[in-house]
């Protein structure tokens, strides 16, 4: 509150311009996840998708840059409708739910969590392809 009161004392339009800047950066990103694109929950997440226990590699090229890699994640994704596969609630407290979605692909078993936001807007927490345990006799 102190930082606004400051900038309406000084008359800067530099508060005006952040929030045109913000408020178009996040219009943006409500167009794309609107029109059904896969957006990321934060920033975090990128490097935490592409760790090597998440093993996207057995789907999709890896190049090391996480935003490229995150766009073909999210084709793979958007592809294979995973919006639209088998859900369950992860996570519930009040206004956040996180939902567990999975889809099997041949062997293989992905499954993605996305933070619904109180627009109902699904935000990816995380996705991974599911190791299974060897069984033995």
């Amino acid at each position: 509150m102190a930082i606004l009161e400051r900038y309406s004392i000084t008359k800067s339009p530099r508060i005006i311009e952040e929030s045109a800047k913000h408020a178009k950066k996040s219009g943006a990103i409500l167009k794309k996840a609107a029109s059904g694109s896969i957006i990321p929950h934060n920033p975090n997440v990128l490097p935490h998708i592409f760790t090597k226990k998440h093993r996207w590699d057995k789907f999709i090229t890896l190049t090391g840059d996480h935003q490229k890699d995150f766009e073909k994640l999210a084709t793979f994704l958007e592809k294979h409708r995973i919006l639209q596969c088998t859900r369950r609630i992860d996570y519930s407290y009040k206004a956040v739910i996180t939902y567990k979605y999975t889809k099997v692909i041949g062997s293989e078993t992905i499954v993605a969590l996305f933070e619904i936001t109180k627009d109902g807007i699904p935000l990816l927490r995380n996705a991974w392809v599911e190791v299974k345990i060897p069984y033995r006799t």
